[in-house]
């Protein structure tokens, strides 16, 4: 859909319940989005919407922007928005014209909205999520929420199709919007010598099992020494990870980090010899785009929107083939002119990733 971005003043509200002070994955799209959205000067008037404990919420300060803090646990707005006895619109309390969702979420309201749908993995891959986070999903009524949409916003082709094949949205309501990319240009020192390295939630949507088995068979045939430095925060079914793990004849090799600092991250990713990024499924991937940024080779599936995102620009492999990615790896990491092949293609694709662009497309979308 293309939408003209010339329009009068308009109060937006924002829902920004999901950021946290330590934000990932869709805290950091939303993050950014807003960042840009006030750094753009726009005259109209932003309404950020948050619950719960305001301390764990970043601040954003503009002349244009206003926040709304609902000081309760969000479990009880949440509740209170599923039965009906609440709206987001009397929340806020303010006369509004649009909503933006940058994320599913609970959502009560008479205002036209846009909505965000990162990716279906909860429809297509429901074993890769808990009970509790399967009914979650069931809870949000994810179907009827996108077909009630004003407008959505896709970060890829594939989640755009999906949304049409899964749940029936007319796809004139569907735009696609690639996510952006921030970088640092201070970097640690290398403290960890030759490592692969795989970012992500420890959840079994991102493969870790696969990641650490292939690196296993990598290693066996190869006899690099390279560790396996895996950064995530624990999610959900992380038991066959941990065991992974600890079991593995490499384990004094592998080291997890937990959740790192993002001078932290983007140092671990500009000295990586490659990323490691076999996820079964993703809307976009972050990760993978941020390793290009910084000149760092990737491996990653061919599933879900990767390979539209990375092009030629990255060895692309089977997740669900744990052979495939230790092969991918061996391919790689057996190559320095591929290796710079790969680092280069990526550094130039990586700069057609824009969070201002983004940010600007969805605020056309937003006020169309």
């Amino acid at each position: 859909m293309q939408h003209d971005v010339t329009f009068t003043s308009m109060r937006i509200a924002i829902d920004i319940r999901h950021i946290n002070a330590n934000p990932a994955g869709v805290g950091i799209y939303t993050k950014e989005i807003v960042t840009e959205l006030i750094a753009s000067n726009t005259n109209h008037e932003l309404i950020l919407f948050s619950v719960g404990k305001r301390r764990e919420i970043p601040e954003f300060v503009s002349g244009h922007v206003r926040r709304v803090h609902i000081s309760l646990p969000n479990k009880l707005v949440n509740r209170l928005l599923h039965l009906g006895l609440i709206s987001l619109d009397r929340l806020v309390n303010t006369n509004i014209d649009r909503w933006f969702f940058p994320n599913l979420h609970y959502i009560r309201t008479e205002v036209p909205y846009v909505i965000t749908a990162h990716d279906l993995s909860f429809i297509l891959f429901p074993e890769c999520y808990s009970r509790k986070m399967q009914l979650w999903h069931k809870m949000v009524r994810a179907k009827k929420l996108f077909q009630h949409a004003r407008a959505i916003i896709a970060p890829s082709l594939r989640t755009k199709n999906d949304l049409i094949k899964l749940l029936s949205v007319d796809p004139e309501k569907i735009s696609i919007v690639p996510h952006g990319v921030s970088t640092s240009n201070t970097f640690s020192e290398n403290q960890y010598g030759k490592y692969l390295l795989q970012i992500g939630t420890i959840e079994p949507r991102k493969n870790h099992v696969g990641s650490i088995l292939a690196y296993e068979q990598y290693r066996d045939s190869t006899g690099d020494n390279a560790k396996l430095i895996i950064v995530g925060k624990l999610g959900w079914k992380i038991e066959s990870v941990i065991n992974a793990m600890k079991q593995s004849k490499y384990s004094k090799d592998i080291l997890w980090l937990n959740y790192v600092s993002e001078q932290e991250k983007w140092s671990l990713i500009k000295h990586a010899q490659c990323l490691l990024f076999p996820s079964l499924y993703e809307g976009f991937g972050f990760p993978v785009l941020e390793a290009m940024t910084v000149g760092t080779p990737v491996v990653t599936s061919h599933t879900g929107s990767i390979s539209e995102l990375v092009g030629d620009a990255a060895i692309l492999v089977d997740p669900f083939n744990t052979h495939d990615i230790a092969s991918g790896i061996f391919q790689l990491l057996s190559s320095g002119e591929l290796q710079e092949r790969l680092v280069q293609a990526g550094k130039k694709r990586s700069q057609s990733f824009s969070w201002k662009s983004a940010a600007e497309k969805t605020l056309g979308i937003i006020c169309a």
